[in-house]
């Protein structure tokens, strides 16, 4: 689970981040920078989801920097982002039991654990086993290339690294 702070999150535009000056009865958020008309908790949610998105740790790579909670219009060149994760939870992945999915815009993670540990004292035989697993599925801001997608996992810590891709222009079909 991931804390947000809720302040300011109904007052402000998640599209422009704007702040409106609004009282609580006002259930309609109308924003007079951008035009966004949409109700109020609505609003909110989408931006405690964005800053949930931004505590996950989803930062720019190295190709450049964007705005990974908006979407992305077609107008700012494609860069690459990484999603790092702290995986200390769920044992060492990459053994069989442990699975990465990526398609262009979810990426999900799962793996299994199983320990066993016996202990031979005098008089008695102590036998534990543990089993557990792990799932995650998370919404990517923007869509990404999956063939171009590299993961390592070191000490604990599973990085992946994407390649944002570009949204291809609406093509108008003819009805005939």
């Amino acid at each position: 689970m991931i804390f947000v702070d809720p302040k300011r999150t109904s007052k402000e535009c998640h599209v422009c981040g704007n702040l409106e000056d609004m009282k609580l009865s006002d259930r309609t958020f109308r924003c007079s920078k951008c035009g966004l008309i949409l109700d109020r908790d609505i609003n909110a949610a989408i931006n405690i989801q964005n800053r949930g998105m931004k505590e996950l740790t989803i930062t720019p790579g190295t190709g450049g920097g964007a705005c990974l909670s908006s979407p992305n219009t077609g107008s700012s060149p494609a860069v690459s982002f990484s999603c790092t994760a702290e995986a200390d939870e769920v044992g060492p992945l990459g053994g069989s039991g442990s699975q990465i999915n990526l398609t262009e815009d979810r990426l999900e993670i799962s793996a299994d654990t199983k320990q066993e540990e016996e202990k031979k004292e005098k008089g008695y035989v102590y036998k534990e086993r543990r089993s557990g697993s792990y799932y995650r599925s998370i919404s990517l801001p923007s869509p990404i290339d999956p063939d171009d997608a590299k993961a390592s996992y070191n000490n604990g810590v599973l990085e992946i690294k994407m390649t944002k891709t570009e949204i291809k222009k609406k093509t108008p079909l003819k009805i005939e």
